[in-house]
Formats: C-alpha cells, structure tokens, sequence
C-alpha cells in the first residue's frame, strides 16, 4: 500500500511534454529510458538506474519532480503466457 502519494506539478508537466513529443521522442530514443525536467530530456540510458543517478545529480530535484519514461518501440507487440 502506498501512503501519501505525491504527484508534484513539475513531474505532470514532464509527462505532459514527453506525451506532445512523443513520435520524436519514440525515434530518437527507442529502446532507452528518458528522464525529462523542465521540459528537457536531462538523462538518457538503457537502465533506469543510470538515468535516474545522472538525472539526480544534473538537476539537484527530488526525483518526485522527474518522470522517467522507457521510450519503447510503438509498434511493439507483447504476447503473455
């Protein structure tokens, strides 16, 4: 259970730029994690561990105002057993 969840306006507003630029995004980053502040792509790598320590130290935020986005191939099918 998550207690006192806090979705801040700077991390909305990341979200908000990562989906208007989402086909460019998606073609320039495909298969990698993004990590966006201010609207701005801060960080990019294929581990979400990388993004989010270089992220941390460029910006000086709390990671609560920084969505980190894999920019997967939109065309990708997912089959589960």
């Amino acid at each position: 259970m998550v207690k006192n969840l806090e979705i801040t306006k700077e991390f909305i507003e990341g979200i908000n730029w990562i989906q208007a630029h989402r086909p460019a995004l998606h073609k320039q980053y495909q298969g990698r994690w993004i990590a966006v502040y201010r609207n701005k792509i801060v960080a990019v790598g294929k581990s979400i561990n990388s993004v989010e320590k270089k992220a941390l130290e460029l910006t000086k935020a709390s990671l609560i105002k920084i969505p980190l986005v894999f920019m997967e191939d939109p065309h990708c099918i997912y089959l589960l057993k």
